[in-house]
């Protein structure tokens, strides 16, 4: 209903109930009335896929717009660096959908290239190979698939706690289907989620990162290094390239 309104009504309209303020310029009516309306598209879409509503082809159907607009005006950045989060989101609508395994694939391709050491990235990675690998598999391309979900399983026995109980139930145990996940049967099946364990070793991952730039692994090796004081610190060995972790495989 807001959208309709964004399409149907006039810029006065909109202004006199104060979707968009008396001292906007007319000059910038079209590029505040775009991004009101895009913005909204991007909400609609995430409340979609909420697992209780579960309808992600009706918010891939929103977000095409919105891709389309970042693509437009990324003025010579790559959007896929510079809007991850959307790009990631989009193509997590296409998977669950199942509407379009080719484009889905492209995309997920793409941001898995993405070099970001960050705790913020290794996320996304994550959440990126999950994806990668139902579509791929889906396409019959099992030993690509096999590939990242090695890595996943690898990961998740290191990492148990990194993403949230309820993005990693998403990942793991993703609503609507039912043929299972490789990377959950792997680590022992649904009483995986209910049965990790903190351990110093997982604790100590959660806050190992380097100090300086904030990288974390596998995208980064980190080792201890002892301070003046005797103070033990995390450093960056060596910034390891997207090749040797799996990403690009």
């Amino acid at each position: 209903m807001f959208i309709r309104e964004l399409n149907e009504c006039t810029a006065e309209q909109l202004r006199a109930i104060g979707h968009i303020t008396r001292n906007t310029p007319d000059h910038n009516l079209g590029s505040a009335m775009e991004s009101l309306r895009l913005n909204t598209k991007l909400k609609v879409a995430v409340h979609l896929l909420k697992p209780a509503i579960d309808r992600p082809v009706d918010a891939a159907v929103y977000l095409v717009e919105v891709i389309d607009f970042v693509k437009r005006t990324s003025h010579g950045a790559d959007p896929f660096v510079k809007q991850r989060e959307i790009f990631l989101i989009f193509a997590g609508a296409l998977v669950r959908s199942g509407t379009n395994d080719k484009d889905a694939q492209a995309i997920l391709e793409r941001l898995a290239q993405i070099n970001d050491a960050s705790t913020a990235g290794l996320k996304a990675l994550v959440a990126t190979k999950v994806y990668l690998a139902r579509v791929l598999r889906r396409r019959e391309k099992t030993k690509a698939a096999e590939k990242h979900e090695e890595w996943l399983t690898k990961w998740f026995r290191k990492n148990p706690h990194l993403i949230s109980e309820h993005a990693l139930r998403l990942l793991l145990l993703p609503p609507g289907e039912t043929g299972g996940s490789p990377v959950l049967d792997a680590l022992g099946g649904p009483s995986w989620l209910d049965s990790r364990q903190h351990t110093d070793k997982t604790d100590l991952r959660l806050a190992k990162q380097c100090r300086q730039c904030g990288a974390c692994e596998p995208m980064t090796k980190l080792a201890f290094s002892r301070l003046p004081k005797g103070e033990l610190a995390v450093s960056q060995l060596s910034l390891l390239s997207l090749s040797g972790t799996g990403v690009s495989e």
